[in-house]
């Protein structure tokens, strides 16, 4: 059975957040489960520095702090999802039906206990890949799709799409992006999928990078 990431961000408030966050960059620093964080932990930490800032400024009053502080806390959010699918990636070994639960544990992150369909996104539709002014670089954009926080950009540069070469590219809350480096003599295939709130809806149908 896959193992699943609790993170239950919307049942602390900011401060704990930010004390979450800086809690997964410590237990995952050094730790040799986790070779490339991504988003790198160096970021998740700016980011909660930026956060507890913004959280002290908005307790003295004022709506447009409150604003700020509100934008900074999504932000943290935001990367907090991201790093969370990294490690689930990584406890799942990249694929396998059969997880192992101590690696999310050694990164400071619970375990769901019960898995549920309720909230999961659907696998993001209407993606195009575009040509850019730039040989080899392309623009890729799809749908938004409904409970969707985050989305994944999957790669996949083997010819026949062999199920272990496709590697993430992006970990975004927006449903456009750039890459560049795509091989003229043998076209990229990419998919995307949503992820809820630390549940991963399916991919999409791969589509190829268009020729030159």
């Amino acid at each position: 059975m896959k193992t699943k990431v609790s993170l239950r961000l919307n049942e602390g408030n900011p401060s704990e957040t930010v004390v979450f966050a800086n809690s997964i960059v410590q237990h995952m620093t050094n730790n040799t489960n986790f070779s490339t964080p991504s988003p790198a932990l160096a970021t998740i930490t700016a980011k909660a520095t930026e956060t507890e800032h913004a959280i002290a400024d908005a307790s003295n009053g004022g709506t447009e702090l409150t604003i700020i502080r509100n934008q900074k806390l999504v932000e943290l959010q935001t990367l907090i999802i991201a790093e969370g699918y990294y490690v689930e990636v990584i406890a799942n070994g990249n694929g396998s039906d059969n997880g192992n639960p101590a690696i999310v544990l050694s990164a400071g992150i619970e375990i769901k206990k019960t898995k549920t369909s309720a909230g999961v996104p659907n696998a993001p539709s209407g993606i195009i890949i575009s040509k850019m002014e730039t040989k080899g670089n392309v623009l890729i954009e799809w749908d938004a799709t409904k409970n969707a926080r985050l989305y994944i950009l999957q790669r996949n540069d083997d010819p026949n799409l062999a199920a272990n070469a496709w590697k993430q590219v992006k970990a975004q809350t927006q449903t456009s992006t750039e890459v560049d480096s795509i091989n003229l003599a043998n076209p990229s295939a990419f998919r995307v999928c949503a992820v809820g709130t630390a549940v991963e809806g399916n991919y999409c149908p791969e589509v190829l990078s268009p020729d030159w």
